[in-house]
């Protein structure tokens, strides 16, 4: 059961579940999650789907800040095991576990190849993160449109990327369609006739993987196939091209000749439907997952989800996506807490925003719930960031978490390097720390440590 972090008893599943799997967590309080559960037999295994590192253009902010990765990669080191989704990620992410498993993707392909629809549709889907992928062939497939009245393109994804890449194309020969369900992603599919498959050499896509190959395959479709160390191993055996004059021609030939079209699919089908290998695939998931599950003694009933809880969830994501200190919202957040006052993510929203405006004597109304949570040491972390001197040693001793008290300790300028290794020991993969002991002489490092730094600075760089 798959569950966003924000929904209301994303906590409370986190406990229950018989093998909770983050995906690309960074919310440090999931430390006490981890904790808990391997004291009481429960495994929590880390998710890494894509290259958290590597630049991501079609962002705001293209790079994750470091601080946010630091995080990523200390909860990924807590877990019981690594899963990824290619070969390159697991290479590059080793070192945050020796416990790891790439896992294949689940496509089956049938045996027959399916029908297709009379004409020619050439299509596209995917996510905003292909937006670069997609921009050099518009010009080609514009010319391509013009020249032949009879050709389609379809494209399924972001409408607002598509129009803004696609929005000159002749009106009549193009169909978008906006993001769906699995169902609509597949009926889409079954539409088109040759799917493009572009995929530029980019530390980000370098991690991704083959999927696209397969799902068009399974929809009985001719892939064509950018050049791309993720494509490398299916190359000979499908269309593919470099730039996008090839694919003009890949694709003008295909509308040509419907025979060669056809024997493209055929292919396509073939060869995946030899590769696939959806019952071992099926396999190694099972054997990971079942080598990790607790025993039955361990075992929790989940809570079941209601339709209140989806509503709540929305109602703080209206609240996030407003000015977070502005009164307004303030108001609107204590009034949604009331509607749902055992919503734990709404209750450390409404804290943070009650210090953030000084109305401290309101926050500390509030906190008695989060400090029987997973959320105790967050609220910690504000006490401290606002107390005395003379009060923080005091606070910093209710902290359960190693990495909170390592991190809770002021800054040692007469030893910084002494005071980075301290706190590399509980937080192996602070930033500050890391970055700190990176610069000291090498004469002051063995070996050893020297190489266990380079290799941990290395994953903040793409």
């Amino acid at each position: 059961m798959g569950i966003s972090s924000d929904h209301p008893d994303a906590p409370a599943m986190a406990y229950a579940a018989d093998i909770l799997v983050l995906h690309v967590q960074h919310d440090m309080a999931l430390e006490a999650v981890i904790d808990w559960r391997r004291e009481h037999g429960k495994a929590t295994l880390y998710e890494i789907a894509d290259d958290m590192s590597a630049p991501a253009p079609w962002r705001k902010k293209p790079r994750r800040s470091p601080l946010i990765l630091s995080d990523c990669f200390n909860l990924a080191s807590r877990c019981a095991g690594l899963q990824f989704s290619s070969a390159a990620l697991e290479r590059k992410y080793a070192i945050l576990s020796s416990c790891r498993q790439v896992l294949p993707n689940l496509i089956e392909i049938p045996a027959r190849l399916a029908k297709k629809p009379p004409g020619f549709t050439v299509g596209w889907a995917g996510t905003r993160s292909h937006r670069e992928d997609l921009r050099p062939m518009v010009r080609m497939l514009r010319d391509l449109l013009h020249r032949h009245p009879e050709i389609q393109l379809a494209m399924k994804g972001d409408l607002e990327m598509l129009h803004e890449l696609f929005g000159e194309l002749p009106a009549d020969q193009f169909r978008f369609e906006d993001f769906g369900s699995p169902a609509s992603y597949e009926a889409f599919l079954h539409t088109l006739h040759v799917g493009l498959i572009p995929l530029a050499a980019t530390g980000f896509n370098a991690g991704r993987t083959d999927v696209k190959l397969f799902e068009y395959a399974a929809a009985g479709i001719a892939a064509i196939v950018q050049r791309s160390s993720t494509y490398a191993p299916h190359l000979k055996e499908v269309l593919c091209f470099q730039n996008p004059q090839e694919l003009e021609t890949i694709l003008e030939r295909l509308y040509l000749h419907p025979e060669e079209l056809h024997a493209e699919r055929e292919r396509c089908h073939a060869y995946a439907f030899a590769r696939n290998g959806l019952a071992s695939g099926i396999e190694q998931h099972a054997a990971w997952y079942l080598s990790h599950a607790p025993s039955p003694e361990n075992r929790i009933t989940l809570p079941a989800q209601t339709p209140e809880a989806i509503e709540a969830m929305e109602a703080f994501h209206r609240l996030m996506e407003r000015d977070l200190k502005s009164e307004a919202n303030l108001e609107e957040a204590l009034r949604t807490l009331e509607r749902y006052p055992h919503y734990l993510q709404l209750r450390l929203l409404v804290v943070r925003l009650l210090v953030a405006t000084w109305r401290l004597p309101e926050a500390i109304a509030r906190v008695r719930p989060l400090l029987a949570s997973m959320y105790r040491d967050r609220v910690l972390m504000t006490a401290l960031s606002l107390a005395s001197t003379s009060e923080q040693e005091r606070l910093r001793g209710y902290l359960r978490s190693a990495a909170g008290r390592a991190r809770s300790v002021p800054f040692q300028r007469e030893n910084p390097s002494a005071f980075a290794w301290q706190v590399l020991r509980d937080v192996p993969f602070d930033y500050f720390s890391l970055m700190l002991c990176s610069r000291v002489p090498s004469t002051d490092l063995s070996e050893a440590q020297r190489q266990e730094i380079q290799q941990k600075v290395a994953l903040f760089s793409a």
